[in-house]
């Protein structure tokens, strides 16, 4: 979008530079008139009809050539006028370049290190499921105490929470990553939701 307005607003000089420049019209022009003649004498004596219609028509064709000498600096002003609003355009394109290049590169190394994190806690809640299962079994047989199980619980349920928060992360990431990219479409949000869902 940034590059078409780029592009108008560079043709728009050159149509703005085209006012000092001479032109040449083809114009065509029709005239009908109606005219009634009154008090019409033959011989000194008046007619019958004192009034009758006269119908007539003139058709013309012309080339009109201008040349614009001085217009009080109005096509200059508008020609600079251009070139700022070109230049302005131009400084709009290259921000959003560099804007869209670094979302993309913040969401690509986003992906690429939230992948790592969510396989770690993965593995984190797996480790904290057998660490709740061995307290659990040592509370049984009376080598550890409610409140060694209960703080077992909770390191699991915080590496659960940590999972998905990371897996969310991740998610976000892909989708930041497909829209700089201006691939996203509503099948990839569709996808994610059968993810998430899962």
């Amino acid at each position: 979008s940034s590059r078409f307005d780029e592009e108008i607003a560079r043709d728009e000089i050159s149509f703005r530079r085209t006012g000092h420049y001479p032109t040449l019209d083809l114009v065509a022009s029709h005239d009908t008139s109606d005219t009634d003649i009154t008090n019409l004498t033959v011989g000194g004596q008046p007619t019958a009809n004192p009034s009758f219609p006269v119908d007539s028509s003139r058709d013309s064709i012309f080339l009109q050539f201008n040349l614009p000498l001085f217009t009080g600096g109005r096509t200059s002003s508008r020609v600079r006028e251009s070139v700022y609003l070109h230049r302005a355009s131009l400084e709009q394109l290259q921000r959003v370049s560099r804007e869209t290049e670094r979302s993309a590169r913040d969401a690509f190394l986003g992906v690429e290190s939230e992948i790592s994190r969510v396989n770690a806690l993965g593995q984190a809640v797996e480790s904290s499921k057998t660490a709740l299962e061995a307290t659990q079994a040592g509370f049984e047989v009376g080598t550890r105490t409610i409140v060694d199980v209960l703080i077992s619980q909770r390191s699991l349920y915080t590496a659960i929470t940590n999972y998905y928060q990371s897996r969310y992360t991740y998610i976000g990431n892909v989708l930041r990553l497909k829209l700089a990219a201006g691939s996203l479409r509503i099948q990839d949000l569709e996808e994610i939701d059968r993810h998430l869902i899962a």
